[in-house]
């Protein structure tokens, strides 16, 4: 083959494996940065399960969980704490105009769920409410 074929190749060649380098750099510093991204909760010592068949047991279940040695906190989610994909729109309040239609995401939980998770912010928790209980 000619001698200009074969320098485009290995340029071709050089060029692929440098960008195969920095895609493999740039994946490495993302996993790295999901791993220890803080969450603004503590993840640690945390068990998770679906509640769907035994939904109707969960206080019993909550009361032989809390009797275990080691065990400082049960409470209960319908999702994991990362996921929101709840959302609606059907939340009025005083002076609210009638046709303002504003998405909100909510998380349904126990009471004292955040708290027991260690989320992270709790003093912006609205006053009166049960998110924390001191």
């Amino acid at each position: 083959g000619s001698p200009f074929f074969r320098r485009f190749l290995v340029v071709i060649q050089f060029t692929i494996s440098v960008a195969l380098i920095i895609c493999t750099m740039v994946v490495s510093k993302q996993r790295h940065y999901i791993r220890f991204k803080d969450l603004g909760f503590d993840k640690n010592n945390i068990l998770y399960f679906s509640m769907r068949d035994i939904k109707s047991k969960y206080v019993p279940m909550k009361q032989t969980l809390m009797s275990l040695p080691g065990v400082t906190n049960v409470t209960a989610t319908n999702m994991v704490p990362v996921t929101m994909t709840n959302s609606g729109s059907n939340v009025d309040w005083d002076g609210k105009d009638p046709n303002l239609q504003i998405l909100f995401q909510y998380f349904p939980a126990h009471e004292y769920f955040f708290c027991k998770m260690g989320f992270t912010g709790q003093s912006n928790c609205m006053a009166g409410s049960r998110l924390c209980h001191v």
